[in-house]
């Protein structure tokens, strides 16, 4: 999760302006460089031998404890650690990592290592922020059974990722749309500051705690539709039954399946498959204004 104080401010901050002169080495940061622990990541130039490797990992502890020794203080509550992954690549975690340090550890690997070619920062994220770039996915329809009940299905394309913060955010921009979360509470800009000071500052990250009524008017914005709830299982089967790709991020969607007075299914997965009459644990009715506790709905989009 993400250190929600001022040296996470100050690290996004500073990372932000590592291309100096004093940079002997390319660093990149990625979507999430303000969770913790910070991720790091040295990629080999060429074929990655394992004695290159090892010394890397050993000089980056060293490194971290010569600088901790130096000033207690500021590195009192980091805890570091380094190992070397199958592909070569060194990654190194640490928590609370001072902000400035990161440009200095950058300099010292590239002093003593020519061989790494980058460094990399926090996690990648592949959610698009722009609604003109959405990963759709291809499902194949069937007939799904939920709870006993027969549901045919036809082939369907469904956005891989749920709605993420910038494709709302360009929403909001153009329709000046207010989510209920704004509205209750007479904060606009509430339901984005809010959820990027708990997730990040990642525009690619799913976008948590909508309600129904906020993902429909997103979908009569952009033309697309949510699915019904056997099309966001069948989403969720047709994932388990592959392997070539898989979800970074779970939790519920909202479907557009009525559940009741005022209500709609939501859905939780990704999940594995299971046999078609075994009741089915993931889906459950939620009120339409319902945003947050342990639901925190987002969802996704269906081709019309």
């Amino acid at each position: 999760m993400p250190n929600n104080d001022v040296e996470r401010e100050a690290r996004v901050n500073r990372i932000g302006i590592h291309q100096t002169s004093d940079v002997r080495m390319k660093v990149i940061h990625e979507d999430s460089i303000d969770w913790e622990p910070l991720h790091i990541r040295f990629r080999l130039k060429g074929t990655p031998l394992r004695d290159r490797c090892d010394s890397l990992a050993s000089f980056v502890l060293d490194w971290m404890r010569q600088r901790e020794a130096k000033s207690p203080e500021k590195w009192h509550f980091c805890e570091y650690s380094a190992n070397v992954l199958p592909s070569g690549t060194v990654e190194v975690f640490c928590v609370l990592m001072p902000s400035d340090e990161v440009e200095h550890l950058a300099n010292a690997v590239a002093a003593n290592f020519d061989f790494v070619g980058e460094m990399r920062l926090g996690e990648p994220e592949t959610g698009s922020q722009s609604l003109k770039r959405i990963d759709w996915f291809e499902v194949p329809g069937r007939q799904v059974i939920i709870d006993g009940a027969e549901h045919v299905v036809e082939d369907f394309s469904i956005s891989f990722t749920a709605v993420t913060v910038g494709q709302f955010c360009e929403f909001l921009e153009e329709t000046l749309w207010q989510p209920m979360p704004d509205k209750l509470l007479g904060r606009p800009g509430y339901t984005i500051s809010h959820f990027k000071l708990n997730y990040g500052q990642s525009p690619k990250i799913p976008l948590f705690g909508l309600t129904y009524d906020d993902a429909v008017a997103f979908c009569q914005w952009s033309g697309y539709r949510l699915p019904t709830d056997p099309e966001l299982r069948l989403f969720y089967e047709t994932l388990a039954g592959q392997t070539r790709r898989s979800l970074k991020w779970d939790g519920e969607n909202w479907t557009s399946t009525p559940a009741g007075d005022e209500q709609y299914y939501i859905r939780q997965g990704p999940f594995p498959q299971r046999p078609a009459g075994e009741v089915d644990q993931f889906r459950k009715p939620l009120h339409r204004h319902h945003y947050e506790h342990l639901e925190a709905p987002s969802f996704r989009l269906v081709k019309p």
